[in-house]
């Protein structure tokens, strides 16, 4: 965590502040329904540096130039996220009609930091939105934004994708349960499981 919070401050450094400033009354109103099970507490200054760079940056290269690729590996190295198997999340919230959301997706590959996905959506008259966001087979870092004319609200969470392989192996590994045995009886030259000794 220590970590992290050095990450933070090496980027908040390197960029300057957005147009306009993080909306408390947003943050009230973007909520996040379904699909994410925890996001990261962020104060407005972190809100603030972050949407600034993610609206206005274009390439790689401005990723170390800023620090925010530092940021990244931080947060990738992280232990205590969510876990999935899935090669995809669809998620779903609710914000003012109108206001736009945004969702930037990165993740780590081979010591390499990848925008894998940017999804935009606006708001209907329902007031609902969702989007189906793809993960890789690694550490996601999942940026949420909501923007209107009263200002913006930038929302964190990170889902980690575990390799099928991991999966599969789990499926067939057989539980070893207290109080159970296998033994074998020979007396007839076949093998004969006496089932668990309590």
């Amino acid at each position: 965590m220590k970590k992290l919070k050095k990450a933070m401050l090496v980027f908040c450094l390197g960029l300057g502040f957005a147009a306009f400033a993080p909306s408390e009354t947003l943050a009230n109103e973007l909520r996040i329904t379904s699909g994410i099970e925890q996001t990261w507490e962020l104060n407005d200054s972190e809100q603030t540096i972050l949407y600034d760079f993610l609206h206005n940056f274009t390439d790689r290269e401005s990723l170390e130039f800023y620090g925010f690729e530092e940021f990244l590996f931080a947060l990738s190295e992280l232990e205590n996220i969510e876990v999935t198997f899935d090669e995809s999340r669809t998620f779903t919230g609710v914000a003012p009609v109108g206001s736009i959301i945004k969702v930037n997706i990165f993740t780590v590959e081979d010591g390499e930091i990848l925008n894998i996905g940017d999804i935009s959506n606006i708001v209907g008259s329902s007031g609902v939105f969702s989007a189906d966001i793809p993960l890789a087979e690694a550490s996601n870092i999942i940026f949420i934004t909501m923007t209107d004319e009263d200002g913006f609200v930038v929302m964190l969470t990170t889902i980690k994708r575990l390799a099928i392989e991991i999966r599969q192996e789990l499926e067939t590994r057989r539980p070893n349960l207290p109080g159970r045995a296998n033994r074998t009886s020979r007396t007839s030259g076949t093998s004969v499981n006496q089932g668990v000794i309590f």
